[in-house]
Formats: structure tokens, sequence, C-alpha cells
């Protein structure tokens, strides 16, 4: 879609581009949850007095559809 930039004058942007346009409540957010195990270290990690934190989110979207 887009060129790679190169020295010089910049690059136009495209001149049309395609939009999706959905209902409100088109789309649920979907929470998982987290996975949180917190502060990891190590003898390594102590040594240097560094830390590894360590997240994880579960996220998703669903498209509701509603039939008649």
């Amino acid at each position: 879609m887009f060129l790679v930039q190169a020295a010089g004058a910049l690059n136009l942007y495209p001149a049309t581009f395609s939009w999706l346009l959905f209902a409100e409540g088109t789309f649920l957010f979907l929470d998982g949850g987290t996975l949180d195990i917190g502060v990891v270290r190590d003898s390594t990690l102590v040594g240097t007095n560094d830390y590894i934190q360590f997240t994880e989110n579960f996220e998703g979207v669903a498209r509701l559809v509603w039939s008649r």
C-alpha cells in the first residue's frame, strides 16, 4: 500500500482507501483474564541487581451476528 521512503521528497499518500463501518455493538471485547507471574529473579539477575517482569493478557474480539 505504501512505498518505501527514500531520501528526498516524501512519498504521497494513496488517493483512495477502503474503510469498514459497523454498527455500535457489532463487536464484543472478550477479557480472558491475565497471567501475572510478577518479578522473576535468578542468580545472574540478582548479581547485577536486575529483574524480569512477566505478565500476559488473554484478550479477544467476537463479532455478534443477529438473525431474523
